[in-house]
């Protein structure tokens, strides 16, 4: 009883966090079409960063630095930094998600 229990409760947080992945990337990827047309300064300090092209390990870098120190708040545009807030709450709650969904399916294979 408590495996199936278990077993759902992973389906659900797996579904949610393909879910979330998927709401993720398309505002990212509308993000930096969107800084490179208002924010050309700030697209370029980052990187140039694309969502497949030129996706470096620097330029992730200087992305989760923009994100998570908040220096979005740094931009002329409020519409821009209010796409930059969604995104980084959308990447905190992926990072708390992907954890527990990992520990989830090891309960379940150790449990069999």
């Amino acid at each position: 009883m408590m495996e199936s229990l278990v077993a759902i409760i992973f389906l659900l947080l797996f579904l949610a966090f393909s879910l979330l992945t998927i709401i993720y990337l398309g505002k990212l990827h509308f993000f930096f079409k969107y800084l490179k047309e208002e924010e050309p300064q700030a697209w370029k300090d980052l990187g140039e960063p694309h969502l497949f092209l030129n996706n470096t390990l620097p330029n992730n870098m200087k992305l989760f630095k923009f994100f998570y120190k908040k220096q979005y708040n740094n931009l002329r545009d409020n519409q821009a930094i209010e796409k930059a807030v969604m995104i980084r709450n959308l990447l905190t709650i992926g990072i708390i998600l992907f954890p527990i969904s990992v520990l989830l399916l090891l309960s379940i294979l150790i449990s069999e």
